[in-house]
């Protein structure tokens, strides 16, 4: 997965919290959800979720996180979700909101970064320029590598 011209993770790169803090910055503090144990990073339009070990959730609880976030023994959490939304208000569709009202962005007719998606609900996304097939609930890891 890239931003611009910065690759964010791959089979080759791990979409690593210091990673995608030192790319997007700090912009919220994000959200530690304790009962599920995964800290939430958002952005306008994305979010990056990470698990977040058991022995480690001192290091999240009361919103007392250091940023970016590194456990005691030097290790970073990975990405375990990524969620692309569009965030503006009048169209109602975000995190925890319904999905109303979802629009592609002006792009010129021969882009290369849009292609024909298929979605067949509650299964999987199709992609008719590639022909790949991802399923809903696939590993971050797994889209990567599609």
């Amino acid at each position: 997965m890239r931003y611009a011209a910065s690759l964010i993770g791959g089979p080759s790169t791990l979409a690593t919290f210091v990673a995608v803090y030192a790319l997007f910055g700090p912009t919220f503090p994000g959200i530690y959800d304790k009962d599920r144990g995964v800290y939430t990073l958002f952005y306008p339009g994305l979010s990056f979720a990470f698990p977040i070990p058991s022995q480690y959730t001192d290091c999240c609880n009361d919103g007392e996180a250091e940023l970016p976030l590194e456990f005691p023994d030097g290790t970073t959490p990975v990405t375990c979700r990524v969620s692309v939304y569009d965030s503006a208000a009048d169209n109602k569709v975000g995190v925890g909101s319904l999905l109303n009202k979802a629009i592609a962005p002006p792009l010129p007719v021969d882009s290369l970064y849009m292609e024909e998606v298929h979605v067949k609900l509650g299964e999987e996304l199709w992609f008719t320029v590639g022909g790949q097939h991802i399923p809903f609930g696939a590993s971050p890891q797994d889209v990567w590598t599609e």
